[in-house]
């Protein structure tokens, strides 16, 4: 998000402390709402062998972030990229676009 805040100060699109009230707002979001999950060695490892089957569309992102869900007891991943929901699925892993859990 401040890489656009900033790309918008720089194009004149924003005031500079509009720019900075609104990262303040966003970080606060942030903070409140999400819980931050720093990926480890395991995370990889799982990450490793979902794209060592070659099998599946999967780009590294997406199964380091199946991974880590996965890891983390997740019962349902959601995420609204097909690419990765079909890959998610054919791994044995229950996705959702969250339309149909």
């Amino acid at each position: 998000m401040l890489s656009v805040f900033s790309r918008l100060v720089r194009m004149g699109e924003l005031e500079k402390s509009a720019a900075k009230n609104l990262d303040r707002m966003v970080a606060n979001v942030f903070e409140a709402s999400f819980h931050i999950i720093s990926p480890t060695r395991e995370d990889f490892h799982l990450c490793e062998n979902y794209l060592n089957s070659f099998d599946n569309t999967l780009r590294a992102g997406d199964a380091l972030h199946l991974a880590i869900a996965c890891n983390q007891g997740s019962d349902i991943i959601y995420s609204l990229d097909k690419g990765m929901l079909s890959a998610g699925a054919a791994l044995g892993l229950t996705l959702s676009d969250g339309r149909n859990p």
